[in-house]
């Protein structure tokens, strides 16, 4: 296991098919290391696999497209992709981790604590999309678990 995605882990971006650069609460580095790889194994990590939460967030939300996954229930990991799932240039953002984001079409910025920002090439309507979808996913997987 190259890398297990943390509560510290705010983003997770490829940098090519096996380069990706981790952004964490105190540090920013570059693993060798496909992003797919690491969400697997973060996921089976912590109990299940990537395909398997990806499963259950398209069941929970009835949608099939950039959909954010539960990484870890435990621990209240969700993360969302901000490019397509098939896209060898993933970018996955910490939806804890978020303080805010502005942008425009062309590009958002996006505020993390420990005033850490990064900006992601996609407009603010589409992180402004991926964010309400992982709202979603998180407000219904504790409706589940408090009945």
């Amino acid at each position: 296991m190259e890398y297990v995605i943390t509560e510290e882990t705010l983003a997770v971006i490829s940098c090519g098919l096996k380069d990706t650069r981790i952004i964490e609460k105190e540090r920013d580095f570059h693993i060798c290391c496909s992003w797919k790889k690491i969400l697997n194994d973060s996921c089976l990590y912590y109990g299940a696999s990537f395909q398997g939460r990806l499963e259950g967030s398209k069941y929970l939300l009835e949608k099939g497209y950039k959909i954010p996954i539960v990484v870890s229930e435990g621990k209240d990991l969700i993360f969302i992709p901000l490019m397509s799932g098939e896209d060898c240039h993933g970018i996955w953002i910490s939806f804890h981790n978020v303080i805010k984001y502005a942008g425009n079409q062309d590009e958002t910025t996006v505020y993390f604590s420990h005033d850490k920002r990064i900006c992601v090439p996609v407009s603010n309507y589409i992180f402004d999309s991926q964010f309400l979808k992982a709202y979603k996913l998180e407000r219904m997987i504790h409706f589940i678990h408090k009945n």
